[in-house]
């Protein structure tokens, strides 16, 4: 190898090498609090449309219960003749 190309090796494509190194560690770094934040707002979201599922199916629960209330009670009262299948 002739001096110049080590000269040129050792002045210019060394250093180059470390920038590029330290430019693409604080890019990967970026990137990687980038999917962080993602995540942790993933992680708030799956929890707040957990609350809201839960308290949708607590709420289906409950009418789904009072609706059963409410044909047992016009089934005993058509039993009882006290009231006309129309209602």
């Amino acid at each position: 190898m002739s001096p110049e190309i080590a000269q040129l090796i050792q002045l210019v494509l060394i250093p180059l090498l470390g920038v590029v190194g330290f430019v693409g560690i604080r890019i990967f770094k970026a990137i990687d609090r980038l999917y962080g934040k993602i995540d942790d707002f993933r992680a708030d979201f799956d929890r707040r449309f957990g609350e809201v599922n839960m308290r949708v199916g607590l709420h289906a629960e409950r009418l789904s219960r009072l609706e059963a209330f409410h044909a047992l009670d016009l089934h005993q009262r058509m039993q009882n003749n006290s009231v006309s299948p129309e209602d």
